[in-house]
């Protein structure tokens, strides 16, 4: 409910991509918003890296309880400014280019959007290298030559 208030107090085209649990929740507190709003429920993984390319900023801001999820690696590939929960977790993910928000007040989104909207793309090799497939790789198999020996 924090992120449609902030949403609905800005002046921007919104696109939500994805469906779950809270389906119902969402539509009611869509039901009310004034901007300009897109809500794609279903889309193939193949098409999602052209929806990010496309995007000005990415905002995803859940509970400080609820996992990290691939959804901010996939903005970091693309570079795109991030507004994410302050919070260790994502802060350890994104680092420094991210802007960290209070997910339950709304102003504090709506800043965060705000200043995320006069940011330009952002190269978070860095931050990305330690998710790369290779890395990956290497510290499972590290993991499971130390478990076996």
């Amino acid at each position: 409910d924090k992120v449609a208030s902030a949403l609905n107090s800005l002046p921007y085209s919104w696109l939500l991509i994805g469906d779950g649990e809270e389906h119902s929740v969402i539509e009611d507190q869509l039901s009310s918003f004034a901007g300009d709003f897109r809500w794609i429920k279903e889309l193939d993984q193949s098409e999602i890296g052209a929806y990010y390319q496309s995007a000005d900023i990415f905002c995803f801001v859940p509970d400080s309880h609820e996992s990290f999820g691939m959804v901010y690696l996939e903005a970091m590939s693309s570079g795109l400014p991030i507004v994410a929960t302050d919070d260790r977790v994502r802060r350890d993910l994104i680092g420094r280019a991210g802007i960290y928000v209070d997910p339950h007040d709304s102003d504090s989104i709506a800043a965060g959007i705000r200043l995320a909207h006069q940011r330009a793309r952002h190269d978070y090799s860095l931050e990305l290298k330690p998710f790369a497939l290779k890395t990956v790789i290497a510290q499972l198999d590290k993991e499971f030559h130390d478990l076996i020996s």
